[in-house]
C-alpha cells in the first residue's frame, strides 16, 4: 500500500514538473501560479489519499466476505452432514418396518396354511 502510495506521488510530482517545465508563458505573477501549483498539488493529494482510503476499506470488505463464505460453506458442510445422518436413519427405520411387515406377513400364513388338516 505504501508502495502504490510513492509511485503515484512520484508520478504525479514528474507530471506537475514536465507542466512546470513546458508551461506557456501567461500573465500570471509567480505568486499566483505557487498559488494554483499549491491547490492543484493539495487537491492531487487529496485524490492519492482518498484513494488509499478506499482500497483500505476494500480490503476490509473483502476480508469479511471471505469470513461470510467461509461460514456459509461451514453451514453447508454441517447441513450435508444432517442430511446424511438422516438419510442412515430413515433407511434404518424403513428396513425395521419392512421386516415387522414381513414377519407379520410370514405368521399370518404360518398361521392359516400350517397344521391344517385337509
Amino acid at each position: 500500500m505504501k508502495d502504490l502510495k510513492k509511485i503515484i506521488l512520484v508520478l504525479i510530482l514528474v507530471a506537475i514538473f514536465n507542466l512546470t517545465v513546458i508551461a506557456q508563458p501567461s500573465n500570471l505573477t509567480d505568486r499566483e501560479l505557487l498559488i494554483q501549483l499549491y491547490s492543484k498539488v493539495d487537491s492531487i493529494e487529496k485524490s492519492v489519499n482518498k484513494i488509499a482510503d478506499s482500497s483500505e476499506s476494500m480490503q476490509t470488505s473483502i476480508v469479511l466476505l471471505d469470513k461470510r463464505i467461509s461460514k456459509n460453506e461451514t453451514n453447508i458442510t454441517t447441513f450435508c452432514a444432517k442430511i446424511d445422518d438422516l438419510g442412515l436413519r430413515w433407511n434404518a427405520l424403513l428396513g425395521l418396518f419392512a421386516t415387522f411387515i414381513l414377519g407379520l406377513f410370514i405368521w399370518m400364513w404360518k398361521r392359516v396354511y400350517s397344521n391344517r388338516k385337509t
